[in-house]
């Protein structure tokens, strides 16, 4: 069994079943919790991202960088978008593994003092993705309502006509 850092020993034993409890028979093929909860319609992806956010939550109380705070992140919300595919998600699960990444960064931290700096970049990198998404959620579901709003206008016309 590996060592954990010092400073974040509850992160193994939440890695390993969220990534890696399990072996399919047969094979060296591991998986966790992850892609099982993510099987669960409308919660499965929710759950699952909360319960990686448990991993960066510890790193933050415990002072971990904003780098790598910003790359934890990066992970678990990779995972959660990818995941959140229908039946694609699950296998995205089992291949990504962001738990186990996120780990491994944790462990580069302590160890080699890697992602010491405040990782501005990512975050700036992260907002403007999301203020991006949001825009394209905007512009799609004006475009959903003035569709809708044809169609009911040609029924209409077409029931008075």
């Amino acid at each position: 069994m590996t060592s954990t850092p010092k400073g974040f020993p509850e992160l193994e034993p939440v890695a390993r079943w969220l990534d890696s409890q399990f072996t399919i028979p047969g094979t060296r093929w591991r998986f966790g919790l992850d892609p099982l909860i993510g099987l669960i319609p409308g919660l499965g992806s929710g759950v699952g991202m909360l319960l990686q956010l448990y991993l960066v939550l510890v790193v933050l109380q415990r002072g971990g960088s904003g780098e790598l705070l910003a790359r934890m992140t990066v992970n678990v919300l990779v995972d959660s978008l990818f995941g959140a595919i229908p039946v694609l998600g699950q296998l995205w699960d089992f291949y990504f593994k962001a738990s186990q990444r996120n780990l491994r960064l944790a462990r580069e931290y302590a160890y080699e003092e890697k992602y010491q700096g405040n990782g501005l970049v990512i975050w700036i990198g992260l907002l403007v993705l999301l203020l991006g998404g949001v825009a394209l959620l905007v512009f799609l579901l004006g475009s959903l309502m003035s569709w809708f709003a044809e169609v009911m206008v040609e029924l209409l016309v077409g029931l008075t006509a």
